[in-house]
């Protein structure tokens, strides 16, 4: 009977080791929350609030799944080639939830994979996010200046979970064929549903915000791009008006309907701040007439001056309006910026971060 006992007391601790091992030794076994906001240095981040599992989420294109281990202290080129899932249940306490996408070996993609903005479309979950194929582009510009950029352009993935399991729509780019493009975003007006995206400066200078209908399952787009403004609407855009070498970058344009039913859109760009100083900023627009197709009127000043960008807007589960965006914009001291955020009387603002 001792035997027995040793025997079977030997193969459940055996099991135990093998179910472990068999776990994705990068997510904690227990479904602890056990990494802080700060422990976030995740660029271009986008909270979705998901009403199914209570909880919120951010795809990322670095992994950090240790606490007080993050993308400051890693290597950013091992993990840049797929996304990765992080998921809270109070925006203070996060966990690694694992890989979210892994591209297949023939996609058009092949690095990068910037600014995952994530949706909910037909009771599915979609993420565009922007990726390089590999390929040097050699640009010359007006001004002598030349640049050798990745070509890049926005994708469709798809998934049944928020959390994971996301497949390629389509193997090639979303955007239009031979524009280089990125951060791409979804906007439904008048039962039309449009991807608006930036066409890069490297192509054209001045960067643009574009919008295009695009197909419901995202497979395509459908008629003809439209320029909606350019970097230099904005005053305080770095943009040389004058032959030098500033660009008009354009980053990161998401559209927004305020409760008064004004429509906003935040974006970013190289900027000067009210102290003169010239910083990466999240900048607000607002639409004439509460369409993507109307005149969009940009404010006189940046909403920020913490060298961060890359803004979106959510609601919490309790109602509350919030801002994300990384700050500041030079690595690696980045970090994930979850602050509060109104739209009152045609102007934006954002409040100091709080826990």
């Amino acid at each position: 009977m001792k035997i027995g006992k040793i025997f079977a007391a030997l193969a459940a601790a055996l099991a135990a080791v093998l179910s472990c091992s068999c776990r994705p030794q990068s997510v904690s076994a227990d479904g602890e929350y056990n990494l802080s906001r700060e422990d976030l240095c995740l660029r271009d981040p986008f909270v979705f609030a998901d009403k199914k599992t209570n909880k919120y989420y951010i795809h990322a294109n670095v992994k950090i799944d240790h606490p007080k281990i993050s993308a400051r202290e890693i290597d950013e080129t091992k993990y840049k080639t797929g996304l990765y899932c992080y998921e809270s249940k109070d925006l203070k306490h996060w966990r690694y939830a694992g890989k979210s996408f892994e591209p297949p070996a023939d996609f058009w993609g092949k690095e990068g994979f910037w600014a995952p903005d994530m949706f909910e479309l037909g009771g599915k979950y979609y993420i565009i996010a922007t990726c390089h194929n590999g390929e040097s582009v050699e640009i010359f510009h007006k001004n002598k200046m030349r640049a050798k950029p990745q070509f890049r352009g926005c994708f469709a993935l798809v998934s049944d979970r928020p959390d994971g399991g996301y497949k390629l729509v389509s193997k090639e780019p979303l955007t239009p064929k031979g524009q280089m493009c990125l951060d791409g975003t979804l906007w439904e007006e008048n039962g039309k549903l449009y991807l608006i995206y930036c066409r890069e400066w490297v192509q054209v200078w001045d960067g643009e915000v574009v919008a295009c209908e695009v197909a419901r399952d995202l497979s395509k787009l459908v008629g003809e791009p439209k320029v909606l403004f350019t970097a230099s609407a904005a005053k305080w855009s770095n943009i040389s008006r004058s032959g030098g070498k500033s660009c008009g970058v354009t980053d990161a344009p998401v559209p927004n309907r305020a409760e008064d039913g004004t429509l906003f859109m935040t974006w970013s760009s190289g900027g000067t701040c009210a102290d003169g100083q010239s910083r990466y900023v999240v900048a607000c627009a607002v639409s004439d007439n509460g369409s993507i197709f109307g005149d969009w009127i940009q404010d006189e000043t940046p909403l920020n001056c913490d060298d961060g960008g890359h803004a979106m807007i959510f609601k919490t589960f309790g109602g509350k309006t919030k801002i994300a965006y990384h700050a500041p914009n030079k690595k690696p001291f980045c970090h994930t910026v979850i602050a509060d955020f109104s739209f009152k009387n045609g102007k934006a603002s954002i409040a100091p971060e709080k826990d």
